[in-house]
């Protein structure tokens, strides 16, 4: 009886350590890295372009053309963080991107979206481009 009391024990703490290992890794809650083929990520960027572009005063953006910085936080649904670098243009047919390269500027744009699939919203928090 002894010995499966100090199994039980041993087992039990192995399951401790573990789940307090991955919780250090992934906070819930809190902000985490996500990949950029993550679907979610493609869905909120794309998003984020397109309502940027709406109302936007000081340019459109033409093209993402890379991501600097990824990151997801599940709340009642899933924020995105996003900081990527973009070119702009300040024409008004933003959605080719035939311009002549003059025309473009380099910027980094940082964005911050909501996104509820089950209640079909998505919405853009922040945003800023620099």
């Amino acid at each position: 009886m002894a010995m499966y009391w100090k199994i039980c024990m041993a087992l039990t703490l192995a399951l401790f350590v573990q789940v307090f290992a991955q919780y250090q890794r992934r906070k819930v809650g809190g902000w985490n890295d996500v990949n950029e083929d993550n679907q979610g990520v493609q869905t909120a960027l794309n998003f984020a372009r397109e309502e940027f572009n709406k109302i936007s005063n000081n340019g459109y953006i033409v093209k993402i053309i890379r991501t600097i910085k990824l990151k997801r936080q599940v709340v009642s649904g899933t924020k995105y963080r996003m900081e990527v670098e973009v070119t702009m243009s300040s024409g008004n047919n933003y959605e080719t991107e035939s311009y002549p390269d003059e025309a473009h500027q380099t910027k980094i744009c940082r964005f911050e979206v909501l996104s509820i699939p089950w209640q079909n919203h998505i919405e853009l928090l922040n945003h800023s481009c620099k």
